[in-house]
């Protein structure tokens, strides 16, 4: 059976858009060299301020993105700036997934980890971590970029399976298939740095095709200010969602959707993808 790098129970079709969504953000992530990460300014000019009103719910969408990426940068920016004290576990096996490892993006790799019972670095990699992948003990950020083993992340599709005991990951960067028990002067660690669930989450959301997500998250923050004619719903459809009040469009444009009220106030919290984190917690 083969792992998906999207855990949803949707359709076959919006099971692909959204493993389709979440590579798209994984190669923004995995494109940052050592470098880029630790630019503390990489998107500071790129990021413009949230506006109050929308044209569209695919505008509405689209405002949150720079954020996200940007918060993405800077957690990530964080970790590594506290690396020496970060968990990591040895690397045993590094072998290439038969089924769907496939030039040149879907590196995907089993590896195998020494038991954390006889190691100290007491790491259990779960699922949505993002590591970096080492040949020393970290101890500061250079470690994460030596001569025999260049700076490179992964993404753990899955944690380790109970019965092989490997851990299923999506590589950056190609990864040479070794067996470390066999060749005690080499060594490979896997370093966490973040837990990229609730990004991932929130980008699926906001890169959807489907009409039910945009409409729940524009529901939550907009749902006085919906019409017919930008959602491209049918009148049954907008009943069915419970989205019953009348829209309420701002006088200068027929075309124009915005909040009133509590809505403002709610739009005034989302001014940072900080607050649309714990926003798309509550719905997803």
């Amino acid at each position: 059976m083969l792992k998906s790098i999207n855990s949803s129970h949707a359709s076959d079709d919006d099971d692909d858009d959204n493993q389709n969504a979440v590579l798209g953000f994984l190669d923004i992530v995995f494109s940052w060299t050592l470098k880029d990460v630790l630019n503390e300014n990489l998107y500071r000019k790129k990021v413009n301020k949230i506006p109050e009103t929308f044209n569209s719910p695919t505008a509405y969408k689209n405002s949150f993105i720079p954020p996200l990426i940007e918060e993405t940068h800077s957690d990530l920016y964080s970790s590594l700036s506290g690396v020496s004290q970060a968990p990591f576990c040895e690397v045993l096996k590094v072998e290439r997934d038969s089924k769907q490892f496939k030039l040149p993006k879907s590196l995907y790799y089993q590896i195998s980890l020494k038991n954390t019972k006889d190691f100290n670095g007491k790491y259990e990699p779960e699922a949505g971590d993002l590591i970096a992948f080492t040949d020393v003990k970290p101890k500061r950020v250079d470690d994460l970029n030596t001569h025999n083993c260049p700076y490179n992340v992964a993404y753990i599709v899955a944690p380790k399976d109970e019965f092989s005991g490997e851990v299923f990951i999506l590589s950056s960067k190609c990864m040479t298939e070794s067996d470390f028990r066999k060749d005690d002067t080499k060594k490979m660690y896997a370093v966490y740095l973040m837990n990229m669930t609730t990004n991932v989450r929130i980008w699926k959301a906001l890169n959807s095709q489907s009409q039910g997500d945009h409409l729940d998250i524009i529901k939550k923050v907009l749902r006085p200010c919906l019409n017919l004619e930008l959602l491209g719903e049918s009148e049954s459809s907008f009943k069915k969602l419970s989205l019953c009040e009348k829209p309420d469009l701002d006088a200068s444009s027929s075309r124009t959707m915005k909040p009133r009220g509590s809505s403002i106030r709610l739009m005034n919290q989302l001014r940072g993808v900080r607050s649309l984190r714990e926003d798309m917690e509550s719905l997803l």
